[in-house]
């Protein structure tokens, strides 16, 4: 990492990956950096309370974002020019540790919790609402990550959603909108 300037530790890599770009971003210390390049990086943004950051890839009909979260600062995404913290409410966006796609939807664990928060189809901003899963998981813990199963390489209408906890519990859950008992 110090051939391209930077002289504090990787603690995350973030590809994105638009419709006519690719780029790649590193989280060191308290910034991201542009490493796209192996000249020189590029300071893409400072003051982040921790760079152990979890990042997607998300494209909706207003294109194509690196949606990134820390658990510590407010989300925050690429959108091939700029970065931009997204106007999310119903939650505090400064308590998701992980960040998943799931049937067009961004969904996202809360910090120390049984519980994910989730936005509306294809949405990058909006109202969140919250799905809790303290009834499913009867050793307790914490979720640490969703995620997505298939049975058929994603070529079929039966993806899955999966959640897993500190316990090294899983739920899973068929249909694509958790709002919908």
């Amino acid at each position: 990492h110090s051939d391209i300037g930077l002289i504090h530790p990787i603690n995350s890599l973030m590809p994105y990956h638009g419709a006519t770009q690719n780029k790649l971003f590193s989280g060191t210390n308290t910034a991201v950096y542009d490493v796209t390049s192996s000249s020189a990086s590029i300071t893409s943004i400072t003051g982040l309370a921790s760079s152990e950051i979890e990042s997607v890839n998300f494209s909706t009909s207003g294109g194509h974002f690196l949606y990134c979260v820390n658990g510590e600062d407010d989300a925050f995404y690429f959108d091939g020019s700029n970065w931009t913290v997204p106007a999310i409410t119903g939650v505090s966006s400064d308590n998701f540790t992980h960040v998943n796609v799931f049937k067009s939807r961004l969904y996202f664990v809360m910090k120390d919790s049984l519980e994910f928060a989730f936005l509306p189809v294809d949405s990058i901003a909006g109202v969140a609402d919250t799905f809790p899963l303290g009834n499913v998981f009867s050793k307790g813990g914490k979720l640490i990550a969703t995620a997505t199963y298939t049975g058929d390489g994603g070529a079929g209408p039966d993806d899955h959603f999966v959640a897993i906890t500190s316990q090294g519990q899983a739920a899973i859950y068929a249909g694509s909108d958790p709002a919908d008992a």
